[in-house]
């Protein structure tokens, strides 16, 4: 489809998810190792860098985070981590298939 003149695209991240704005304190998914872990936003920086925290995790773990490995809270973030929950299984399921042989 066409876009209409002065129209632009929204910046994506995260498999094609649009990049959000987070304040302090949301609560986000944030990609780390081909993991969506359950964080927090501590900090909100300048160029859609967040200061995150991980639920759960010591806080020697708090790091910077650009917004496009970052997803909001809810639904929709659940279900993209339990997808790449899924497909992380299936790989180490195949890695236990080839070593058997």
């Amino acid at each position: 489809d066409k876009k209409k003149r002065g129209q632009t695209a929204a910046a994506t991240g995260i498999d094609g998810f649009e990049i959000q704005k987070y304040a302090d304190g949301d609560l986000c998914r944030s990609l780390d190792q081909g993991k969506l872990y359950q964080a927090k936003v501590v900090k909100a920086g300048e160029d859609d860098q967040y200061f995150i925290h991980y639920q759960g995790w010591n806080k020697k773990w708090d790091k910077w985070v650009h917004a496009s490995l970052m997803m909001a809270e809810g639904p929709e973030a659940e279900k993209y981590a339990k997808k790449l929950a899924d497909a992380e299984k299936k790989r180490e399921e195949a890695k236990v298939k080839a070593r058997a042989g």
